[in-house]
């Protein structure tokens, strides 16, 4: 996590390579090769930066985009398809599949 140019702090929460990030306010969005879109919320103060992870969601195929617009996260997929799930911006684990679009 980095802030104003500066090394915050490192984390892991992938098993794998991540492909694509998406920051909504203090929401951090990340997916990857594990097939797992990762849901973590940042907070701190300008000395320390805690990330707390809120959850996660399981796609089935490699991650390769992200996008967050008028609550809905669209996941963009190897295997050529686009997800949608709803996001509720209070309660980011509670998550619904809405759509698969093949591409």
């Amino acid at each position: 996590v980095w802030r104003n140019d500066k090394f915050m702090k490192s984390m892991q929460t992938h098993k794998g390579s991540v492909f694509a990030v998406f920051l909504e306010g203090k929401w951090l969005f990340t997916g990857g090769w594990d097939k797992t879109v990762s849901v973590q919320e940042l907070a701190g103060d300008e000395f320390e930066e805690d990330v707390i992870p809120t959850g996660a969601i399981p796609c089935g195929s490699v991650i390769t985009a992200l996008l967050y617009w008028q609550g809905k996260l669209f996941v963009g997929c190897a295997d050529r398809t686009v997800k949608i799930a709803l996001c509720n911006r209070q309660i980011p684990e509670i998550f619904s599949l809405l759509l698969h679009i093949n591409l």
